[in-house]
């Protein structure tokens, strides 16, 4: 079964205290490639369930999800249709040695890959480099596909003082 896939960019926010522990509010970017394996790990576990459901006794159709499997039940009225769900543990988790946000205070955060960071112009580098808003740090984190080897990455980093009214 043929998937495509695109790069992808995890944004999450206001985590809750039971999730993360009291951080507050934070918002996260997290690069695809620093934080998921390859396309290819996931499109072979969602490959061997269909084969599995194929090669079972089945009246199977492929479909843009996993597939579906047509009369289930005795009448021949019920399909089963079976998608693809997956969990990802929130940024936090997978890089607090990193990043610890400020309890009272908006968290905003951002990792992605050194070659992602040097790839925009020298202008925007600079801005980021030169701005006394904006914490810059070149970190190491675990290759996504082996969790052995380490890539070199950039945390970019800020927090901001909330205000209640």
């Amino acid at each position: 079964m043929k998937r495509r896939f695109i790069q992808i960019c995890f944004l999450y926010r206001n985590i809750s205290p039971t999730s993360c522990g009291s951080l507050g509010t934070i918002i996260t970017r997290a690069q695809g490639r620093c934080y998921a394996a390859n396309s290819e790990v996931y499109s072979r576990i969602a490959d061997t369930i269909s084969n599995s459901v194929i090669s079972a006794d089945l009246e199977f159709n492929p479909t843009n999800e996993l597939g579906r499997v047509n009369r289930v039940d005795p009448m021949g009225i019920t399909d089963l249709r079976i998608r693809v769900l997956w969990q990802i543990q929130h940024p936090i988790k997978v890089f607090g040695q990193h990043y610890r946000p400020v309890i009272g205070r908006l968290g905003l955060a951002a990792i992605m890959l050194e070659s992602k960071y040097d790839s925009y112009p020298i202008e925007d580098r600079k801005k980021i480099e030169d701005s006394t808003a904006i914490s810059l740090d070149r970190i190491k984190i675990n290759d996504p596909n082996n969790p052995a080897n380490k890539l070199d990455a950039v945390l970019l980093s800020n927090s901001l003082r909330l205000s209640k009214y």
